[in-house]
């Protein structure tokens, strides 16, 4: 998701401004028309964007929000053309700290961002009730997550880039289970398999979900 940030000065020499000075400079209420066709309407603070506003993007999209000189910064809310939407923190023109990213299919993302990615923590949750509740890194799922499928499949433990990475416990819908290492979202080291009563099926070594050997070393 990370996005370069949007730069538009309203010192540029091509603007066209209606609305409140001080001092001969753009100061208070007004509107500004980038040569784009991208139009600022709100509050300006020593001939910059500064305080609240709304900027209307040349392609549709819409920011409503705090600026501070020139630059998308506070809480606001972002709207693309195609449907989805993000209210939250922004810093530095992107999109930082709290917030909540709603896609148009319905899938939405709530938790912490940082440059305009997921980073920390965070709820990712799909239109079908398939749901991720945990750590993220620059976009990715990494660190230590709980998913849960419709289907009623669990996985808690550790990912990387996205997949299974670590240790963890994956419980199938009739409650058996496998914990232990995984790689590349599958079972791939030392695992211990357990039907649903609880009791060890199978333990081992393990290479690509397939059982080796029972020798540790």
């Amino acid at each position: 998701m990370t996005e370069t940030p949007r730069s538009y000065s309203s010192l540029e020499s091509d603007t066209k401004y209606s609305g409140e000075l001080k001092d001969g400079k753009k100061h208070g209420h007004g509107t500004l028309i980038f040569s784009d066709g991208t139009k600022y309407v709100g509050n300006f603070k020593d001939d910059l964007i500064h305080g609240h506003g709304t900027l209307f993007y040349e392609d549709g999209d819409v920011y409503v929000g705090g600026f501070v000189n020139d630059t998308e910064h506070g809480h606001a809310t972002y709207t693309w053309v195609n449907g989805d939407e993000y209210i939250g923190e922004h810093k530095d023109g992107s999109r930082s700290g709290l917030g909540i990213f709603r896609y148009a299919d319905g899938t939405v993302y709530e938790g912490e961002f940082k440059d305009g990615n997921f980073d920390g923590k965070g709820e990712y949750i799909t239109p079908n009730g398939s749901k991720y509740i945990g750590e993220y890194k620059d976009g990715d799922r990494c660190g230590n997550g709980i998913s849960t499928w419709v289907s009623g499949h669990k996985y808690e433990g550790e990912y990387k880039d996205n997949e299974f990475c670590g240790q963890g416990t994956f419980t199938f819908t009739d409650g058996s289970k496998v914990m232990g290492e995984w790689r590349n979202n599958e079972v791939n080291g030392y695992a211990v398999r357990y039907d649903p009563a609880g009791n060890i099926t199978q333990k081992g070594i393990y290479k690509d979900n397939k059982w080796l050997h029972n020798k540790v070393n």
